[in-house]
């Protein structure tokens, strides 16, 4: 059984390029634009302003749940980074599978890449069109049970503050 979305939208998403921004040569150390460990971008200092290194891959469009955190639970997030966004995408295995961005079971959406707009199924007008665009904080696993694999759906939490102010 395959659990499906409820009111589904459409997200358009730009996927974070790792080799384009791993290409670029920011001035001092580090000597590359992107760390691996942390899956994140260098940024860089160039006289008052700090320059973002990051690079996106072409965007498409996916369907995607919008579901939003509650007060109590925005609250009760204390721990480490926690993202200032409570809008959360769930997404769907077989449209990652459908877009080739699901490898192994892992959606292949990364930390960084930026949803720009959602819109609608339908006709495609722009429903909701943030006043920045929303980063991909985290990606996890839901929907313990359902679907192949165990897990049909991916949550894909995000971030409104843009990649200068972290």
């Amino acid at each position: 059984m395959r659990v499906p979305l409820i009111f589904p939208m459409l997200a358009s998403i730009e996927r974070i390029d790792p080799v384009s921004t791993n290409a670029v040569d920011p001035p001092g150390s580090p000597t590359t634009g992107y760390d691996r460990d942390l899956r994140e971008p260098y940024p860089y200092v160039s006289g008052s302003e700090i320059v973002d290194t990051r690079k996106y891959l072409v965007a498409f469009d996916l369907p995607v749940q919008v579901e939003f955190k509650r007060f109590e639970e925005l609250a009760g997030d204390f721990h480490g980074d926690c993202p200032d966004s409570n809008m959360i995408l769930v997404v769907h295995h077989e449209h990652l599978e459908n877009l080739g961005l699901l490898s192994s079971g892992r959606c292949l959406i990364e930390k960084g890449s930026k949803i720009a707009s959602l819109k609608s199924l339908e006709d495609g007008t722009v429903s909701l069109d943030p006043r920045s665009p929303l980063y991909v904080f985290e990606v996890r696993p839901d929907s313990q049970g359902f679907g192949p694999s165990g897990f049909d759906l991916e949550l894909i939490y995000t971030n409104s503050r843009p990649p200068r102010l972290r």
